[in-house]
């Protein structure tokens, strides 16, 4: 059985809190864990579903290698977690990574993110970026592999400045403002030739704009950083379900606490008990 290991606070006020998934590859036919018992771990956060304040951020590669059947499992297993019991569809959101490029477009990502959120406030086949509004929140979800390359982030800065230059109105009327993307930001692998080929001046723009919170996976690791002026919060999420030999695996949950954001990494691991299975556990 699966099961997430909680953290108990004591004190502390939260008033927010964000479930980050990504590099969840479904499609893949060498998972590491059997898709129902990922079903049954999620489902063990059924209390924090529910909150009018938890947001569930998928930062990109829903399915595997541009296989269009993994938004066919993607689509059940969300069904079958966030939106059982007929939890709110908008507070759903995800950007695609370079694994979401199917067939040269964004079409079955926005398929399937339709099939969720049942709008089109961010659809990727015509444009590379788009703001998920709530009245104190604002997510800018950014699709770094618009360019339609496999090997590199990139952003389509000058687009993504005007978009901004305009909404900027309605950036200074809400209090948190966070970003999505998929490629990381910044390398640490001596061979890593991935990253967001752009990243600097992206940082600045958000930077300028006052973004407290930068959401990225791709390199399955976890990574928390503090950048810029307005000291954003940068944290990386695991893969939720890719075979490897170390602990990839894994979710985010980020709590707005004390007027900071913090982040309760929660690990997959193989059980070596066949009854049990692998468990999600927090570390650090």
């Amino acid at each position: 059985m699966l099961h997430f290991l909680t953290r108990v606070k004591i004190g502390l006020l939260v008033f927010m809190q964000i479930i980050h998934l990504s590099d969840t590859h479904f499609g893949n036919h060498q998972p590491a864990f059997d898709l129902q018992k990922l079903r049954d771990a999620m489902n063990s956060l059924s209390d924090l579903f529910e909150k009018p304040d938890t947001y569930l951020v998928v930062s990109g590669d829903i399915t595997f290698q541009g296989n269009s059947n993994g938004y066919i499992q993607a689509r059940r297993f969300f069904d079958d977690t966030w939106l059982v019991n007929q939890r709110a569809r908008n507070r759903f959101l995800a950007c695609p990574g370079n694994h979401d490029i199917c067939a040269n477009s964004f079409q079955n990502f926005d398929t399937f993110l339709y099939g969720i959120r049942r709008n089109h406030d961010t659809d990727f086949s015509n444009r590379p970026h788009g703001l998920v509004k709530f009245d104190n929140i604002a997510f800018l979800m950014v699709n770094s592999a618009s360019h339609l390359n496999h090997k590199y982030g990139l952003i389509d800065f000058q687009s993504l400045k005007t978009y901004l230059e305009i909404e900027k109105n309605y950036l200074d009327s809400v209090e948190h403002r966070i970003a999505v993307v998929h490629h990381h930001l910044i390398g640490f692998q001596e061979n890593d030739t991935s990253t967001i080929r752009n990243a600097l001046p992206f940082i600045a723009l958000l930077d300028k704009f006052e973004f407290h919170l930068i959401l990225h996976g791709h390199q399955h690791s976890q990574i928390s950083l503090q950048l810029g002026k307005s000291k954003m919060a940068i944290f990386s999420a695991r893969s939720l379900n890719y075979r490897t030999s170390s602990l990839v695996n894994g979710i985010n949950i980020l709590s707005y606490e004390k007027n900071a954001w913090n982040c309760d990494p929660r690990v997959l691991s193989a059980d070596n008990s066949m009854i049990n299975g692998p468990s999600l556990s927090k570390i650090g």
